[in-house]
């Protein structure tokens, strides 16, 4: 059985009350973590995407990264000395509709005594810290560049499918979007999509659609 039909299990036995199932639609805020107030509540996604934002010290919301099935999310409850000083607020968002399990942190904790479940948890883990070492990598590099790593990263982690050489992507992964993913403005996302339409690598903006035969134009 693997780590989200192990949970789905617990969350469909009503012995059980420390797993939840819950359904999410677009646009909707439906986890919110806080260090100064925990919720000691881990987030797994089921179906469905959304996205992390973060809240900066200006208070504007900004996205973080994307959210698919398997994702886990309030990962940092399963801490338990978060140093207050590193506030951090942020919040899961829809991007369609979708599901996701409720967990209690001490029954996650107990079933981490299961080697599947302890290797799941701590590759997911990694992969955030990996996320977070490419991020400072790059951070100085051009937008044109980040766009485009960006964009490749986001058909991954969707697992979109290329049919005849192109990717379309999903409504919801628009200029707005792209525009709070990089932390830039619309003006500078649209210029960056001229730029790729004008060597034919961009078919369309609504939705966004590449081909990947001008791929060595970029």
């Amino acid at each position: 059985m693997d780590f989200i039909s192990y949970f789905l299990f617990a969350a469909d036995d009503p012995k059980i009350n420390e797993v939840t199932k819950k359904d999410f639609t677009s646009k909707e805020s439906f986890y919110f973590f806080d260090t100064e107030n925990r919720n000691n509540m881990i987030g797994l996604m089921v179906t469905g995407t959304a996205m992390i934002e973060i809240k900066t010290p200006y208070g504007e919301w900004t996205i973080n990264n994307i959210l698919k099935t398997g994702s886990l999310f309030g990962v940092e409850e399963i801490s338990t000395n978060i140093k207050t000083r590193r506030i951090i607020e942020y919040k899961a968002t829809g991007l369609e509709h979708g599901s996701y399990l409720e967990i209690d942190r001490e029954y996650l904790l107990l079933n981490m005594a299961q080697e599947p479940i302890q290797r799941y948890i701590i590759d997911r883990l990694i992969d955030i810290l990996l996320d977070i070492n490419c991020l400072h990598q790059y951070t100085k590099t051009s937008m044109r560049i980040k766009f485009i790593k960006e964009l490749a990263d986001i058909a991954i982690d969707l697992n979109l499918e290329i049919k005849d050489f192109t990717i379309t992507f999903p409504t919801f992964i628009n200029i707005t979007f792209l525009a709070k993913y990089l932390n830039a403005s619309r003006a500078s996302i649209l210029s960056e999509l001229k730029n790729l339409q004008k060597v034919g690598v961009l078919v369309s903006k609504k939705p966004i659609m590449i081909d990947l035969r001008k791929s060595t134009f970029i």
